[in-house]
């Protein structure tokens, strides 16, 4: 079939049409520039499990896998979990058992204190509750924020206490009062650019094993709601890290009846940093590196 050559009128036809969807493009960025620093556009669920992770999570009650079948067993038969919110929490979102969600809505409006856990009920469980309750537990996360972003003896000042920080904020978005810029603010330009990033390219040993998995959760969430990535501010340290983590952990002791089976040299160590003789990501053991 042959092909009619556009004309120089719809060739500028063509050109206009795109100007005008650019400049309506731009329009819509400079509107949503106009407010906050930070925005969330983000519908609910935001912490962790976005629609694509939500998905993997229901496919594994749905595909009865064998982690699923135990964790099942151990919630339906009543275990007390040290998180019970995320726990039953975790439990809703995959299988979608609301008495299951509902307990974790109970939990963060009665006992429940920990903001993390707080935060990710008030954000996986926004369907389960009324107006009523929705408020009630907006104003326990906005208490307990205001409560960690004080100053003075017992507030936190490390990645877990700002993982926590965050979460409230990244849930709250949208809803009332803006708490989200502020935060953000203080993580990412004062907290993690004025600090730790430094330190990270300076080679020092930051972050403890233990406290990874609070590092890891705050990277999903700020790529996932605010496009920041902090890796990128210490690429080499980050590109060794997974398997610096694997590495650190040593193999716990195993008690049996007679001695415990385990090297009296390294017990209850993780064999991380220079203290431990280890592997530290971006360096490694001597100057070697990973």
């Amino acid at each position: 079939m042959k092909q009619r050559m556009a004309t120089r009128r719809e060739l500028m036809r063509l050109a206009g049409a795109g100007g005008a969807i650019a400049a309506g493009l731009g329009e819509v960025r400079a509107w949503g520039q106009a407010g906050a620093k930070y925005r969330v556009d983000v519908e609910h669920p935001r912490l962790l499990l976005p629609q694509r992770r939500a998905r993997l999570i229901r496919r594994e009650q749905e595909r009865d896998t064998m982690r699923w079948s135990q964790f099942k067993t151990l919630v339906e038969g009543g275990t007390k979990f040290p998180e019970p919110g995320f726990a039953l929490a975790t439990y809703y979102m995959a299988s979608g058992n609301q008495e299951r969600g509902r307990q974790a809505v109970e939990w963060a409006l009665g006992a429940g204190s920990d903001l993390r856990q707080l935060a990710i009920v008030f954000d996986w469980c926004q369907l389960l509750m009324s107006k009523e309750e929705l408020g009630r537990l907006e104003a326990k996360l906005r208490a307990g924020l205001a409560k960690e972003a004080g100053t003075g003896p017992g507030v936190g000042t490390g990645v877990e206490a700002w993982r926590s920080r965050l979460f409230a904020a990244v849930a709250l978005a949208g809803h009332g009062a803006d708490v989200l810029s502020k935060t953000v603010e203080g993580l990412f330009e004062g907290w993690w650019e004025g600090t730790i990033a430094a330190k990270l390219k300076a080679g020092e040993m930051v972050f403890q094993p233990q406290e990874h998995f609070a590092l890891y959760e705050l990277f999903h969430v700020m790529r996932d709601n605010l496009d920041l990535d902090l890796r990128e501010s210490a690429a080499k340290y980050f590109a060794t890290l997974p398997v610096f983590h694997i590495l650190a952990h040593y193999p716990a002791p195993y008690p049996g009846s007679e001695k415990r089976v385990a090297d009296s040299d390294h017990e209850g160590t993780w064999g991380a940093g220079p203290a431990g003789g280890g592997v530290e990501p971006g360096g490694g053991a001597g100057d070697g590196g990973l």
